[in-house]
């Protein structure tokens, strides 16, 4: 547990939770608010082991040419489905990350998403959402979080994106919903308001950081 005026945001709770891995096999990462389908952990277990395997058989029979170096290396994530008090849980459709947009002030991408029917089989889409996250645990060995994004918002999905996919690993929609989050609570208090002297003062610190890694700012 920490204060609250300790409290550096989303992106540096992330950071704090990794640290609590202990050699399990699984890293999942989630956001708070949520509300998950009976059987999630089985599913959502079930689901990447046939990912894996379906990527393994298609680099055999591919080769080099299948594209996919690493088969173990297959990230599920996506933006959960919407919850509001009284909506199912249950789902018959899931979420897709396929859109974005500039955001001129950062210089760099914000992130959205469709809600698209239940697929066959994970989707292979650009983008990770920070709020949904699971793979093998080699994952955050080998793409530690930042813990230097302290209260950040935008630029924390797009850096750990490309810093997944330049390590080699494959993003993917679950191919159904295993669980759903609250987005709007509007009577929740916000960081921006709890911690406003930090947030004004250090946020911009790590919007430079997300700048400088993603080379979004170059000076001809």
């Amino acid at each position: 547990q920490r204060r609250v005026r300790d409290a550096k945001g989303p992106t540096y709770g992330r950071y704090m939770g990794s640290l609590l891995y202990r050699g399990e096999t699984y890293y999942m990462q989630v956001d708070s608010h949520n509300h998950f389908v009976r059987g999630w952990d089985t599913a959502l277990i079930n689901m990447h082991k046939e990912l894996v395997h379906t990527r393994r058989q298609r680099r055999r029979e591919g080769g080099s040419e299948s594209g996919i170096m690493f088969p173990e290396k297959a990230v599920l994530t996506h933006y959960p489905e919407a919850y509001n008090d009284g909506a199912a849980v249950e789902r018959r459709s899931t979420s897709y990350l396929c859109k974005s947009k500039f955001l001129g002030q950062q210089r760099y991408l914000r992130f959205d998403g469709i809600v698209v029917p239940q697929t066959r089989e994970p989707i292979l889409q650009p983008y990770s959402a920070a709020g949904f996250i699971f793979a093998f645990a080699n994952l955050i060995k080998e793409v530690p979080l930042d813990p230097h994004l302290s209260y950040i918002f935008d630029g924390e999905e797009i850096l750990y994106s490309v810093r997944m996919w330049t390590s080699g690993w494959d993003l993917y929609s679950p191919s159904k919903t295993v669980l759903v989050h609250s987005y709007g609570r509007p009577k929740a208090p916000r960081m921006w308001n709890t911690n406003a002297n930090s947030w004004s003062t250090q946020k911009p610190i790590a919007e430079k950081r997300v700048q400088f890694l993603l080379l979004s700012l170059i000076h001809i």
